[in-house]
C-alpha cells in the first residue's frame, strides 16, 4: 500500500500534519484486517504492507479494493494531489503458495511489482499478480 503524492501532502501541510496522516492510514488499514493472524506494517515513508492467509487471488484483490476505499472514505482533503481532491492510496496484492526454495521475500517482491504498475497506471487503483503455481 502506498499513500498516493504524500510528498506533496508534506509539502503542503507539513511533517506533522504528513505524520497525522500516516497514523489515520495505518489505523484505517489495521481496522480491515479480518482475522487476529493477519498484519499490517509501515515499511517506510507512505508504504506499508499487509499479510493475510486463505484468501483466493480475487478475494485478496477485493479485499485490497475494501481497503482503498475505507482510505477515500477517510475523506482526508488533498488539494495537490493529481488524482483526487481525498488522500488516496496504490495497492499491488501478490498472492500465492510458498514452495519449497522460494525465497522468503518472493511474495513481497511480487507485491512492489504489482504496486508499481498500480502507481504507473495512474494511482488510487489496487492491481494483483498471482505467483506461478509450483
Amino acid at each position: 500500500v502506498d499513500i498516493d503524492s504524500l510528498g506533496a501532502y508534506n509539502d503542503t501541510f507539513g511533517h506533522q500534519a504528513g505524520d497525522a496522516v500516516l497514523r489515520r492510514v495505518g489505523r484505517t488499514l489495521l481496522s480491515a484486517l479480518r482475522r487476529g493472524s493477519d498484519l499490517v506494517a509501515r515499511l517506510d515513508g507512505g508504504r506499508f504492507v499487509g499479510f493475510s492467509t486463505g484468501m483466493t487471488h480475487e478475494q485478496a484483490v477485493r479485499h485490497a479494493e475494501t481497503l482503498a476505499t475505507r482510505v477515500r472514505e477517510m475523506h482526508v482533503h488533498h488539494p495537490r494531489s493529481r488524482v483526487a481532491r481525498f488522500m488516496t492510496v496504490s495497492i499491488g496484492v501478490a498472492t500465492g503458495v510458498p514452495s519449497p526454495g522460494m525465497r522468503p521475500d518472493t511474495l513481497l517482491d511480487a507485491a512492489g511489482t504489482a504496486l508499481e504498475a498500480a502507481r504507473a497506471d495512474g494511482r488510487n487503483r489496487v492491481v494483483g499478480q498471482a505467483l506461478p503455481k509450483a
